[in-house]
């Protein structure tokens, strides 16, 4: 009765309003129009919106006329070429190598190249690394050259990763951009002024052995002055242009922006970050030992794909593809007639891109006096805001609370949700890189809690009449995150953009009577635009660890919209709905947490026999057994490796258990190890069993000096707290390593040797796979090693 009462009385009024204001009855609306309520809801449905085209920023769609062009990248023969080199796994000392390279250098020689195969003892010195790498190289000639011309170099790698990848995306990718481009190019018939010189270099995958070997070897390197490099690191995903320079960046950033690329994705955050991670391209070799300047132009979308054998032309996103296209497309037209001597610079730009614009850029110069704007201008209006009454000491200070309260909260659910996940879904720990299948579904569950999470705990704060002093916190919050990232992360200095509009919302709502809507939202698109993205990229490229760092940034975004938050009606189901929201992913994300066909879960086993014990084990790198490896671990096992302490692959992941394996005959390999009548000790491995890599490692390493490899001069030195004297990825089955040194003492080595034909050695029978499963990326997997000692 109490609620039909309430509809009479609620009707009635409006009636007689409504008869009152317009004299007719029959102008009554249907319905009762809440104007506020009514911009509240459009308000957060821009925002929506504006949000989604944050994620899908710019991202190429694909025309008809992409498919098939002449004269330009055309996808059909990208696609068609990939599939074509990448249907089998081709690593380096692989026998299918070979078939690529041969399939790659009469592709270049279609093209009309100067094509040539370089050969060399590649070293790396901090990981200890080396092979015989051969890298295809081929040179396009400028037919109207300058006094000015200089060369430049298109790269990418052709390996792909040790030893199940099929290597599509990593970095097929990268060549059949550079095919394709250069072929469109040349149909152009577009004239140009500097040399073109295409290098697919080997052995990245296994330290960027190739493209150490071109800058040690090759004679013209004088000659480039600009680099192109393209990389993947999963297998879609909008790709991100970030530069490598010796020198400052203005020009490089200048061409590029007069290149005027087709769906430009940079921001030089990117790059300080990068620069702080164990990762590095071939362009990295290229800037330190060359001194040359360059592009990277990589892509890390479905990052659950990355060195896998589900790496395959079919999974490569070809809205991906295409962007690498264009931007290799756009930089070919300009910078293959433009003039590259202008490439220094005496300063670097902070930049970063927003739609309709392309990049926006600004000098290092200006970091701390935008900075010191920022401060000048919060501060007036602060002091203006004090003046008027509009603001209180007090409520400035709780308004840190809540503030400080939602990023401890979003940040600490995020952490501690991922690592509930992992022990309620334990195959997660087994996904090394962390980027499990459901990954994006996480995402968007943990950004909603995030949003619930800071509705929830400013809800209160939000129905105050001092609400208006909630804006402070965000303001200083954000300047004092500025500060930190010049002193840390300058690349990231850009972030002061949404202050300046987070400044301009706090003057509005300060000193405006009327809360214009329109006016938040524009405010909070650009905002959107440049730091959303984050929230994805973290996670994806980091891995869901990351999780906290995504909820930081949406906390910040949100904390700057508090002037809209503070005026629109609804909060209350603004908490039920990212609530809703983010269980109805989280259920969607379990109903993706099993493995299928194409969600393939990832195992090791590798055979191992130690010729000093005369014993044979399993061992394994995960930490969960399924029906492949329980056939090796079901009756007694122990956790660990069965000796000393194993950290292989990029991710440093060891040996979880091991146990004892029946005894077979294997062929071990042949050495010889002798001292010289100069002093010279002189070491020679070759295999008798078509092993892959030679795992040397000895106590006495700082005892090895004027190290020779193969007959090359490398300069050793222990550089980490490892015994690994050096590790040997052998070429072809010929292969042999030959190490020359002098030593003050006879140095004794620990020798691993390893194959990857676990699978096709008759004497050791191991089962098949099931279809769902694949071997386990990053580590030493599907090997038979056998242990031996050097004396």
């Amino acid at each position: 009765m109490r609620f039909k009462s309430l509809i009479f009385s609620t009707s009635s009024r409006f009636f007689i309003k409504i008869v009152l204001n317009s004299g007719e009855i029959n102008d009554l609306p249907l319905i009762m129009f809440n104007k506020k309520a009514f911009f509240s809801a459009l308000s957060v449905l821009l925002l929506l919106v504006i949000a989604f085209y944050a994620f899908d920023l710019q991202k190429p769609k694909i025309k008809p006329d992409h498919l098939t062009a002449n004269s330009e990248f055309s996808l059909n023969n990208a696609q068609n070429l990939l599939k074509e080199f990448t249907s089998e796994t081709h690593y380096t000392g692989s026998a299918n190598k070979q078939e690529v390279q041969k399939f790659l250098m009469e592709q270049l020689r279609l093209l009309g190249l100067e094509v040539e195969l370089q050969s060399g003892i590649a070293w790396s010195a901090q990981a200890k690394r080396s092979t015989r790498a051969e890298n295809i190289l081929g040179k396009l000639p400028a037919k109207n050259k300058t006094a000015s011309s200089r060369t430049l170099l298109l790269m990418t790698h052709y390996d792909s990763a040790t030893h199940s990848s099929y290597g599509a995306s990593d970095a097929g990718s990268g060549v059949v951009t550079i095919i394709e481009s250069l072929r469109a190019f040349i149909a152009s018939e577009m004239e140009f002024t500097n040399d073109i010189l295409v290098v697919f270099t080997d052995a990245e995958e296994i330290g960027l052995l190739g493209a150490e070997v071109f800058v040690n070897e090759y004679q013209n390197l004088d000659d480039i002055a600009l680099a192109l490099n393209f990389e993947a690191r999963g297998s879609g995903g909008r790709s991100y242009m970030f530069m490598e320079t010796p020198g400052h960046n203005a020009q490089l950033l200048n061409g590029f922006e007069q290149a005027k690329v087709n769906t430009p994705i940079a921001n030089s955050l990117m790059y300080s970050i990068y620069k702080r991670l164990p990762n590095d391209t071939d362009l990295t070799i290229i800037k330190n030992n060359g001194k040359i300047p360059g592009f990277n132009f990589a892509f890390i979308g479905d990052h659950f794909d990355y060195h896998t054998a589900q790496d395959t032309a079919e999974r490569l996103d070809p809205e991906t593809l295409m962007q690498q296209g264009n931007y290799l497309m756009g930089s070919l037209n300009y910078f293959s007639k433009a003039n590259l001597n202008e490439l220094e610079a005496d300063q670097d730009m902070i930049y970063t891109n927003f739609p309709g614009l392309g990049l926006i850029s600004y000098s290092y110069n200006w970091n701390i006096p935008l900075l010191v704007i920022a401060y000048i201008t919060f501060l007036i209006l602060v002091f203006l805001g004090l003046g008027h009454g509009r603001l209180s000491v007090g409520g400035i200070m709780k308004g840190f609370a809540p503030l400080f309260l939602s990023l401890i909260l979003s940040i600490g659910l995020s952490i501690l949700a991922w690592r509930m996940l992992q022990n309620i879904y334990p195959q997660y720990k087994d996904i090394l890189h962390g980027f499990t299948y459901n990954g994006y579904e996480y995402i968007a569950a943990m950004m909603s809690f995030t949003v619930t999470i800071f509705f929830l705990v400013y809800y209160r704060s939000m129905h105050n009449k001092n609400r208006i002093n909630l804006l402070v916190a965000p303001l200083f919050f954000w300047m004092f995150l500025n500060l930190i990232m010049i002193i840390f992360l300058p690349g990231g200095s850009f972030l002061i953009i949404p202050v300046f509009f987070g400044l301009f919302m706090f003057y509005w709502s300060l000193f405006r009577t009327s809360r214009t809507y329109l006016v938040y939202v524009l405010c909070l698109m650009p905002i959107l635009f440049i730091v959303l993205p984050f929230t994805r990229m973290f996670p994806v490229g980091l891995g869901l660890k990351s999780l906290g760092a995504a909820s930081f940034f949406l906390i910040l975004i949100l904390s700057l919209g508090m002037g809209l938050w503070n005026s629109i009606r609804g909060r209350k189901w603004m908490v039920f709905s990212s609530f809703a929201i983010g269980v109805f992913f989280m259920f969607k994300a379990d109903s993706k947490s099993d493995y299928n066909l194409e969600r393939k879960r990832p195992n090791s086993l590798n055979y191992v026999y130690d010729a000093s014990m005369n014993k044979s084990f399993w061992e394994t790198y995960d930490l969960n057994f399924d029906t492949y490896t329980a056939l090796y671990f079901s009756e007694e096992y122990k956790k660990g490796p069965y000796r000393g302490k194993s950290g292989n692959g990029k991710y440093r992941t060891g040996i979880q258990f091991h146990s004892e394996a029946p005894a077979v005959e294997l062929a071990m390999p042949q050495v010889e190890y002798k001292l010289d009548s100069l002093g010279t000790y002189h070491l020679k491995i070759k295999t008798s069993r078509l092993a892959k890599r030679f795992d040397l490692r000895s106590r006495q390493i700082n005892a090895i000096e004027d190290l020779v490899i193969n007959g090359r001069k490398v300069n050793f030195q222990k550089t980490d707290n490892s015994n690994r004297a050096l590790l040997y990825f052998l070429g072809n089955p010929s292969d042999s390593l030959v190490m020359e040194f002098n030593a003050s003492v006879r140095p004794e080595f620990e020798l691993l040797e390893s194959s990857y034909d676990l699978y096709d050695n008759s004497l050791i029978k191991v089962g098949e796979r099931e279809e769902y499963m694949m071997p386990k990326p990053f580590v030493l997997n599907d090997a038979i090693v056998i242990r031996t000692e050097i004396k």
